[in-house]
């Protein structure tokens, strides 16, 4: 089996050119918005789009800068960075009725090293005006533009035919036989130098500045007889940090990481106290359904007593309140030590997320689990029955039980039920779902 990572087309432009209008007629509208990513932001907006049977990825680079301080040139020439940084081709687009601006030439400017990768296009041309007025775009150097009227649709298709002729027909295939884990956490707690050191060479840029690495990287390696993909991440900065172009797409790289990945390995630095933005990420982690470690890095570097472990561990846990107790690794990328025992326990996440338990084996703890604590009263005072259970999904693990009113288990209930199945089933570091569902 394998997944599809499809070739990014960014479209890029001087606010109110239309960028907005051209995405929603081409991805239809308001099926257009991606979900809003937790911790990230809400302006995330890009989706997947087929013409001949060509599948990319559009990105609408208009919600780039939320709440920006930066100057409008800065802003653009961020946005500008962010696209020639990601995407397989570049939509430039102008406004053919506004006609050429400064901020256009300065975009042009930036764009002229990587003309290959540039489709100049004039939006806004709804009749011969436009269309001569569009013309002006030839000084840009990108060559003729095409012209198309998003809020109509004017030539909206032989647009996508350029499209799809430029960007590559063959989609990536990602093999899911690899183990798939990503490093994650607050910029500059050392994920570079630990996959370095893991690799055993500097495969991976690792510089002193915070927030250094920009993209993530896959890094395709083998160890002890298994195919793993080591995936490295721009650090997670907090919400309110989030201002800059190049940053606001790093947490959304973020993101679509670990939505690709199998294990999340969340770094700390030892030598920092925990903060709530490692509760933010550990949050997510969960909310994601992947399997995680705590990596404490620096560990090295800090002074030891025979208490020194365990009263670490027992603040970790304390502080950042989970499902189960997620295993913790004491590392340090600088004199490697555990580095090389990270594979192992990855693989044994990998193994746990991907458990299958017997349907006999789920109802005998269901029972065990009723027999401990009966379910409370519905709302109109007659029982709540939970019937039978069955497991319906893994990675993560998905239990449906199945009931005589979905709707009315409270929570406290589910995470009764949740914890139970979690400690004996042996889920200590996979979040586990558990839906109701009604008994026909």
């Amino acid at each position: 089996m394998s997944r599809r990572r499809l070739p990014a087309v960014a479209v890029v432009g001087r606010p109110n050119v239309g960028k907005s209008t051209f995405f929603n007629r081409v991805l239809g509208g308001a099926t257009a918005v991606v979900d809003d990513v937790p911790g990230v932001t809400r302006d995330r907006r890009e989706g997947e789009a087929t013409w001949n049977g060509v599948p990319f990825l559009l990105v609408d680079t208009g919600g780039l800068v939320p709440g920006t301080k930066d100057s409008m040139e800065d802003a653009i020439r961020q946005q500008v960075e962010v696209a020639l940084e990601s995407s397989a081709l570049i939509l430039f687009m102008i406004d053919a009725r506004e006609g050429l601006t400064e901020l256009d030439r300065d975009i042009a400017e930036r764009l002229r090293p990587h003309t290959d990768r540039v489709l100049l296009v004039a939006n806004k041309v709804e009749g011969l005006d436009q269309e001569t007025a569009a013309m002006e775009g030839a000084e840009l150097g990108f060559g003729t533009p095409h012209t198309v009227s998003g809020q109509h649709g004017r030539e909206v298709g032989d647009l996508l035919d350029a499209i799809v002729a430029r960007i590559p027909k063959r989609v990536q295939e990602e093999n899911d036989d690899a183990i798939r884990f990503t490093l994650v956490g607050r910029p500059n707690v050392g994920k570079s130098s630990l996959a370095n050191r893991l690799l055993g060479e500097p495969r991976l840029i690792v510089h002193p500045e915070a927030g250094t690495t920009r993209d993530a990287i896959d890094v395709p390696f083998r160890f002890d007889g298994n195919d793993f993909v080591l995936i490295d991440t721009a650090g997670l900065r907090r919400r309110s940090h989030v201002t800059t172009g190049i940053e606001y797409y790093s947490a959304l790289r973020t993101q679509k990481s670990l939505e690709r990945s199998d294990v999340a390995l969340l770094v700390l630095d030892a030598t920092e106290p925990l903060s709530h933005q490692d509760a933010r990420i550990a949050s997510t982690i969960m909310e994601l359904g992947k399997s995680f470690v705590f990596l404490v890095n620096k560990w090295d570097l800090v002074e030891k007593d025979d208490h020194t472990t365990s009263e670490f561990t027992k603040r970790l846990y304390e502080e950042l309140p989970l499902q189960g107790e997620p295993p913790i690794l004491f590392v340090s990328a600088l004199t490697g030590m555990r580095v090389q025992r990270i594979p192992a326990m990855v693989r044994e996440l990998y193994e746990e997320r991907h458990r299958r338990i017997s349907t006999h084996d789920l109802n005998d703890l269901l029972q065990e689990s009723l027999n401990g604590l009966q379910p409370p009263v519905k709302k109109d005072g007659r029982p709540l029955k939970l019937y039978y259970v069955t497991q319906t999904g893994e990675a993560p693990p998905t239990f449906a039980v199945f009931t005589n009113a979905p709707r009315d288990v409270p929570a406290s209930y589910e995470g009764y039920l949740r914890n139970r199945f979690r400690d004996r089933l042996g889920f200590r570091a996979t979040p586990i779902r558990i839906v109701f569902r009604a008994r026909h």
